[in-house]
């Protein structure tokens, strides 16, 4: 995407006959203005954590984010060695800042509790351990817990960590992040340690798209840093362009030299001899290299070619709709996908619906397969008509 980098973990295959589809794959975007606030410390298979400066958020600790997938207890890609270690890399990061886990986990937790205790107190000022305050209590559309739940609980209890889904404002409901025609569930989960739940904001689960399963689900997070607006503006302004750069050639000397005899500049240079530029003053030194700069400056702008920067035009990525083949059939069933989306959003407990959508889905995914090949036949049909006409027409 255009203005972001990316990292990106490919899905993995096993080099079994029985080890199905590819498994994992995590991609991350973050915009190009905070590339030296952002670094990658850690990556696997299964997970990337990446830490982000203390710098954007106003904290006084780097932020440790971990963007985990852990496969379903009875895939084949599982391994029970995944919870084992991220417990080992979460008592790493939390020693060295805020931690926020985030992603698919398969792991449902119900209404169980995510701490040791719920019974809090306020009589200890500045105190962020796990007696600190009264967490709320989880709300959730689920209610069934897994094995992969109980886990994701103990660890949860183990280091201190909140889960937002169904207690933040935004989703105070715990809605569903899985839907298919089986079923809906909630697996994916956002997650901070109790230092950082004070400073979430908001956490939403977002409507299904019909490229997956999974509902994006999103958090905001309160920074301390100033808005441009509290900024001191007059800084801003000290700023300078850079200068213009000029073409060089053979006959550049004697037309340049030429430039400096007009009258034009001779003006600029008696202006700058008259001046009293006094020693030791910043201000003054300042003013007469500007002087200096302008007499250059007006000389290579009279004699001289100036150099055109080039500008390397990245190229957008092309979404499905963009495509050639993606008609008015197409946005119209997109459409009506979107509108059973959304009602399904509004009563994710409505099996009907659930079906409904999901049917609509499937016919939807075999009507773009089918536009788009009938498309791409066409296309190779007139091209190789095209081809055979030249070759035919060279005899």
């Amino acid at each position: 995407m255009e203005g972001y980098c990316s990292i990106i973990i490919s899905p993995y295959k096993k080099s079994t006959k029985i080890s199905g589809r590819h498994s994992g794959g995590i991609a991350l975007l973050y915009e190009e203005s905070y590339k030296k606030f952002f670094e990658v410390v850690k990556s696997s298979n299964n997970s990337i954590w990446c830490r982000i400066s203390k710098q954007t958020l106003g904290k006084h600790k780097d932020l440790f984010i971990c963007g985990i997938y852990i496969p379903p207890e009875n895939s084949t890609y599982f391994n029970e060695e995944i919870f084992e270690k991220l417990e080992v890399e979460i008592e790493d990061f939390i020693k060295k800042g805020y931690v926020m886990l985030l992603g698919d986990f398969n792991a449902r937790t119900g209404q169980e509790s995510d701490s040791v205790c719920r019974d809090g107190q306020n009589f200890i000022l500045n105190d962020c351990s796990n007696m600190s305050f009264k967490t709320s209590c989880r709300n959730t559309f689920n209610p069934i817990v897994n094995s992969h739940g109980k886990r994701l609980l103990d660890l949860c209890k183990s280091f201190d960590l909140r889960i937002l889904n169904g207690r933040i404002t935004g989703d105070s409901l715990g809605r569903f992040t899985y839907s298919t025609q089986n079923g809906d569930s909630t697996v994916d989960y956002i997650i901070t340690d109790q230092c950082l739940f004070n400073s979430v904001k908001y956490f939403t689960v977002n409507k299904q798209l019909f490229l997956s399963d999974h509902c994006p689900i999103s958090v905001w997070i309160e920074s301390s840093i100033p808005q441009i607006s509290e900024i001191d503006v007059a800084n801003l302004n000290h700023l300078e362009t850079i200068s213009a750069q000029f073409v060089w050639t053979e006959n550049s000397p004697e037309s340049f030299q030429n430039a400096m005899k007009s009258s034009k500049v001779k003006t600029l240079i008696s202006n700058f001899l008259s001046r009293d530029f006094q020693e030791g003053n910043s201000e003054t030194v300042e003013e007469a290299v500007h002087l200096v700069e302008s007499i250059f400056t007006t000389a290579s702008t009279m004699s001289l070619r100036l150099r055109q920067l080039k500008h390397n035009k990245k190229k957008k990525a092309q979404n499905v709709c963009h495509k050639k083949w993606f008609d008015f059939d197409c946005r119209k069933a997109r459409k009506e996908l979107r509108k059973l989306s959304n009602q399904k959003h509004t009563d994710p407990s409505d099996p009907h619906l659930r079906n409904v959508y999901h049917n609509k889905l499937k016919s939807f995914k075999k009507h773009l397969k089918i536009k788009k090949y009938n498309f791409h036949r066409v296309n190779y049909k007139s091209f190789k008509i095209t081809q055979q006409t030249r070759i035919f027409g060279k005899y």
